[in-house]
């Protein structure tokens, strides 16, 4: 196989076991976070459709790279392509085309925190 090829699989499977890893500890503080807009601990489902209608409208802008209003698939694949390419560089700490699991799951849980704070001032 190609090594492109390798390091996509390999990175589903490292992002695949962070995920599972990183869901059990966050799972409830995560949500709650997310989505509890009042912050009184509780969501409801008010809250929660504002803030999903917010996440994918995010979502939806960042994948329309040239903001006609349409994601064409040439954009959907583009957008996260480069994403994996950018993740990709981010996780190989010295170019060794190798990435580490600790690095990901340190790098992953920067990048939650950050959002969190970031969510967190939008509202």
């Amino acid at each position: 196989m190609k090594k492109t090829t390798w390091r996509l699989m390999l990175l589903a499977v490292v992002l695949s076991f962070a995920a599972s890893v990183s869901a059990d500890n966050d799972h409830e503080t995560g949500v709650v976070s997310k989505f509890d807009l009042d912050h009184d601990g509780l969501v409801t489902r008010s809250e929660y459709d504002e803030s999903f209608d917010r996440k994918m409208k995010k979502k939806l802008k960042w994948l329309d790279i040239n903001k006609d209003g349409v994601i064409s698939p040439v954009e959907f694949i583009g957008r996260h392509r480069d994403e994996f390419d950018k993740r990709w560089a981010k996780w190989d700490t010295n170019n060794d085309d190798i990435i580490s699991v600790d690095v990901v799951l340190k790098q992953q849980q920067a990048s939650r925190q950050a959002e969190n704070q970031e969510d967190q001032k939008s509202q």
